[in-house]
């Protein structure tokens, strides 16, 4: 009689360990949001979402923001990357009126290069410190 016990509880251990086994695996994740950290704790990559989509931020080493990459305010995709100084350094996305743009700043975050779409035609635009165009293809008439 023992020994039909001890067959009997290994059977049922062995058929909750599959149970077990079969319930976390999966082909996919899925979660409200995932943070990844350093060696130190601290978060460096989140990926989330919002009322308009998803998103993955990704902070320095400072915990500084540095990159967002998902879906802005409007609802539009964007890529935009932020300097140590936390001056942003390049937009690439759909501004709010929908028209596809990319712009290139400074180290203190003023924008140098403008290219995207303007009054329904490509355009292409350097400003200097004071934002004034420096040079423009084809010509901005203001």
């Amino acid at each position: 009689m023992k020994n039909i016990k001890s067959v009997i509880i290994g059977f049922l251990s062995c058929v909750c360990l599959l149970l077990f086994m079969g319930q976390t695996s999966s082909n996919h994740i899925k979660a409200k949001s995932i943070t990844l950290v350093n060696d130190a704790g601290e978060g460096v990559i989140f990926l989330g979402s919002n009322e308009q989509g998803g998103f993955m931020v990704v902070h320095n080493n400072l915990q500084k923001q540095n990159i967002y990459f998902g879906t802005n305010s409007s609802g539009n995709g964007e890529l935009s990357i932020w300097n140590v100084l936390s001056n942003q350094s390049l937009f690439l996305g759909s501004a709010d009126d929908g028209n596809g743009r990319l712009t290139i700043n400074d180290v203190s975050g003023a924008q140098n290069v403008f290219i995207g779409s303007r009054d329904g035609q490509g355009f292409i635009a350097t400003t200097n410190l004071a934002m004034e165009t420096t040079g423009s293809m084809p010509r901005y008439k203001k």
